[in-house]
């Protein structure tokens, strides 16, 4: 253990790019003055979209154009770059890539286990070419796959969806774990989104996992900080395409950012804030594309002003719940909220009246359509009226 680390998370927007990678390797030279650099990368930009549409036109035995855009995008890159001796690492992923979607073709199916592994392609490219962008940078990088770190834990109710599309790693410390596979490099290179069940099985943390995937390291290895790089200068005092006077949030406390993530602010996802936040690591949110400005540091919750932010989310599920026989009765919100926990529902926000309760929900596996929200419902009808209300 040579120095402390840093973590460096960029985003796919940022990775797409030659200018892109100039910025990656300038930054990592600055942190390698006193320090090491852990870098976390998400998929080229769009290229996760075009995974998930080769997938479905694989299911409809449509020849589709989605994986010649895929193979083309990132050879467009490797000229882009000039490494073109990193075709030796792209042509192999390309065609297990190939050969997964003609199994799809073939079957017509496309389990959850199944789209994982073909969705984690976008990050194993991204950053087996990105060891090639920093060496031809004069930077130096050992390639680390994620999935030797991270390992997902079950869930209770968790179905199969869940388990490999959105699946849940604990926040430890491991800095001897991450120290083996470095194996006294410098610089680390990493993908974000991709972990690996306890059956060594890929999985997914879902979409904004990359930004969960960084934390999940910076803890793992007691960061000195975690730097999130992006397509914006950070979190505002509004949504700055609809006001237009918005202000940087210059410095926020890990609650108040979590709060804006969860109710929809797009900079950060509210899962990546728990790691960091359990170790005092402070998360700097920086733009790529303007790397000498600004951005917002997230860390300790001194000094908040009284309001901090607007934001607003979209497409929300309204569960109401009534019922007069609740009133006074011990015990009955402890027999309302058994059956979310049960089926795996997440509760989002939560009000209270003398005979209602009435609850908001994170996205629920299958949708208000599906069995799960179908068995949620009736359970809870055992108990009261139920009324469904989406989207809101």
């Amino acid at each position: 253990m040579t120095g402390p680390w840093t973590v460096l998370k960029f985003g796919g927007t940022s990775v797409s790019t030659a200018a892109g990678w100039d910025v990656i390797a300038d930054r990592s030279r600055a942190v390698l003055r006193d320090g090491r650099a852990w870098i976390v990368t998400s998929a080229l930009s769009q290229v996760s979209n075009r995974l998930e549409r080769a997938i479905d036109e694989a299911l409809a035995s449509d020849p589709g154009t989605s994986i010649d855009w895929i193979e083309d995008r990132h050879r467009a890159f490797v000229r882009e770059l000039g490494i073109g001796d990193a075709v030796a690492d792209l042509d192999p992923a390309l065609e297990d890539l190939r050969k997964l979607l003609e199994g799809v073709r073939l079957t017509a199916e496309a389990p959850a286990r199944l789209r994982a592994k073909i969705l984690a392609f976008g990050e194993r490219l991204s950053t087996r070419l990105g060891v090639a962008a920093l060496e031809r940078r004069g930077v130096a990088a050992r390639w680390v796959d994620a999935r030797a770190l991270l390992t997902s834990r079950r869930r209770p109710g968790e179905g199969d969806s869940s388990r490999y599309l959105d699946a849940d790693v604990e926040s430890i410390r491991d800095r001897e774990g991450c120290e083996r596979l470095a194996d006294g490099a410098d610089v680390v290179l990493t993908q974000g989104f991709v972990a690996s069940t306890a059956r060594g099985e890929v999985c997914l943390l879902g979409r904004g996992g990359s930004d969960t995937s960084a934390a999940l390291f910076a803890r793992r290895l007691d960061a000195r900080s975690l730097e999130i790089w992006t397509d914006v200068h950070g979190m505002f005092t509004a949504d700055p395409r609809d006001i237009p006077t918005a202000r940087l949030v210059r410095r926020i406390g890990y609650r108040e950012a979590r709060e804006l993530a969860a109710m929809g602010a797009k900079v950060l996802h509210p899962r990546c804030l728990e790691p960091v936040e359990r170790s005092g690591i402070p998360l700097d949110v920086r733009n790529t594309f303007a790397p000498a400005a600004g951005g917002t540091r997230i860390w300790t919750d001194e000094d908040e002003p009284t309001v901090t932010a607007v934001s607003c989310r979209t497409g929300v599920t309204l569960v109401n719940l009534r019922t007069l026989s609740m009133w006074g009765a011990p015990g009955f919100l402890a027999r309302a909220f058994r059956p979310f926990e049960e089926l795996g529902v997440s509760v989002d926000l939560v009000a209270t009246s003398q005979s209602a309760i009435s609850v908001t929900l994170d996205p629920v596996e299958g949708g208000v359509g599906g069995e799960r929200f179908q068995d949620l419902v009736a359970r809870l009808r055992e108990l009261g009226e139920v009324d469904v209300v989406q989207p809101l």
